[in-house]
């Protein structure tokens, strides 16, 4: 039974990233495509949320979370713009050059260092319902390892 309900649970977060269109690809190293419309400082965090025009309570919550537990866990980083969120419609031909670059198709989220570009868009649609604590600590433990 217990076998049964942990397969339940994964093919319903399975079926979610596919229903709204996640990218699953987890790490990968940033290319060097120019982007016109920021200027990106290596020593910032950037965390990209990247969303088409219509998003579920899930997508949404992905987002508000996010942003929500980096102000939470470093208020002082998130004030001096050392950690930088934005969020990103896809749909938008202002952002073409940034979907391009990061290779974006659906509802991704990305946190960004220099080269470095981890995805925890997978996790992020596991836990923001399901989980809030959880998805609040793979936000410290993700933005932890890239400012070490």
């Amino acid at each position: 039974m217990k076998r049964l309900t942990k397969t339940l649970f994964f093919l319903t977060v399975i079926l979610t990233v596919f229903a709204c269109g996640a990218d699953h690809k987890n790490e990968k190293t940033a290319n060097n495509t120019n982007t016109n419309s920021l200027n990106m400082d290596k020593d910032v965090l950037y965390v990209y949320y990247f969303h088409k025009s219509i998003r579920c309570k899930t997508c949404i919550a992905i987002g508000e979370q996010s942003k929500s537990n980096l102000v939470v866990l470093y208020p002082g980083k998130v004030r001096n713009r050392e950690i930088v969120f934005k969020s990103f419609n896809i749909e938008d031909e202002a952002y073409q050059n940034l979907v391009k670059k990061y290779e974006v198709w659906g509802q991704t989220l990305l946190f960004i260092k220099g080269k470095k570009v981890i995805n925890k868009t997978n996790e992020a649609f596991m836990y923001v319902t399901t989980d809030p604590e959880k998805w609040m600590t793979t936000v410290k433990e993700t933005v932890d390892s890239l400012l070490i």
